[in-house]
């Protein structure tokens, strides 16, 4: 004969305070800087033209963008590779912030880049106060698109 299994009343504590503090540790993580969307309003871009590139906060913290290099080109070539900049000839602050779960838009005259597949990768600074030296912490990626 079957008899009744009890679960021990420990058990069950257990089971309730691991899933309570699993809750908790989700929420932590889940207000940090997990999610900068980058996407450009168009998949295809020539020389010279306008790229308007939206970003988007999906967070619970300000994040800023250098007032030197906001932005940087990459090409997919076996891999994504950056494109060669200058050193900057001025400080390099914290400029252009975007609030928690705000949109910011940006638009760039596209410069002489080789024909092929772009991205753009964009440094951030998490938390930072307007006007004091630029420090990256993370770095977010647009869409894929196409220079012809």
């Amino acid at each position: 004969m079957i008899k009744d299994f009890k679960v021990p009343i420990y058990l069950l504590i257990f089971i309730v305070v691991l899933i309570i503090i699993s809750a908790i540790i989700d929420y932590f993580f889940s207000s940090q800087i997990r999610s900068v969307e980058i996407t450009t309003t168009e998949n295809e871009y020539k020389t010279g033209a306008v790229l308007v590139i939206n970003i988007k906060n999906n967070s619970d913290q300000k994040i800023c963008f250098s007032s030197c290099y906001p932005y940087y080109f990459e090409q997919q070539n076996q891999g994504w590779k950056s494109y060669s900049y200058a050193s900057c000839p001025k400080p390099d602050l914290n400029e252009n912030c975007t609030e928690p779960r705000a949109v910011k838009s940006f638009e760039i005259i596209l410069p002489a880049l080789q024909n092929g597949v772009h991205r753009l990768a964009v440094p951030v600074c998490i938390g930072c106060v307007i006007r004091e030296t630029f420090k990256e912490q993370k770095w977010f990626y647009s869409n894929e698109f196409v220079i012809k």
